[in-house]
């Protein structure tokens, strides 16, 4: 790119056990996002806006589906899931708790570091 920014990145992530995770991404290529987790009982699926997904397909083919709640239109794709987000953000906070059962603090250390690594080791550095 004439920004000197990367076009397309394949990250590689080596866990324990021979466990891998292979990101894909792309600037110049118009993507739904698909995300495929592979293991040893098959596949599942996330046909589409893997961020904010509303079906996912199971390793025995079945399709499993969330509706989303009702709420006016919004700017971005399936906007409305948010609402769950926030539901237990207020959960969280009226039992007093600092961080939520399903988003711990370490969680977001660890996403954090794994982003952060990956931007060091294509050479995006801040």
């Amino acid at each position: 790119m004439p920004s000197g920014c990367d076009e397309a990145v394949s990250i590689t992530l080596l866990y324990s056990n021979n466990r891998t995770a292979v990101i894909n991404m792309s600037t110049n290529c118009v993507r739904n996002a698909r995300t495929s987790v592979m293991g040893t009982k098959g596949l599942i699926e996330i046909p589409d806006f893997s961020w904010c997904p509303v079906e996912f397909v199971k390793a025995n083919g079945s399709v499993h589906r969330e509706k989303l709640p009702d709420c006016p239109p919004t700017n971005f794709q399936n906007s409305a899931g948010l609402v769950y987000e926030a539901e237990a953000c207020r959960e969280a906070i009226s039992k007093g708790l600092k961080e939520h059962d399903l988003a711990t603090h370490d969680n977001s250390r660890l996403v954090h570091h794994i982003i952060h690594e990956s931007m060091k080791q294509l050479g995006c550095l801040y």
